[in-house]
């Protein structure tokens, strides 16, 4: 959920893939799930633009266990 130009999934030829995956998260999170991600997703950017973001944030969301949501959202990739 972080990152900064020092972590290396940023750097040299990995940059489109962490692009593209940032993307398809957010496209997810907005439209997958037959909108079920829209709301929570829409309290964590607020909660991110006040400086209260990261994981802890988003597991509370989002649920402890992201492994579902994880699944969930590389199945949403496949028919993107």
């Amino acid at each position: 959920l972080a990152s900064g130009s020092g972590d290396p999934l940023w750097r040299d030829d990995r940059t489109v893939l962490a692009y593209s995956a940032s993307w398809t998260l957010v496209h997810f999170l907005l439209h997958g799930g037959k909108g079920q991600y829209r709301a929570p997703f829409g309290e964590y950017a607020r909660a991110e633009a006040q400086g209260q973001g990261g994981i802890d944030t988003f597991a509370r969301l989002f649920g402890p266990d992201l492994g579902p949501l994880e699944d969930a959202w590389h199945r949403y990739e496949e028919n993107l």
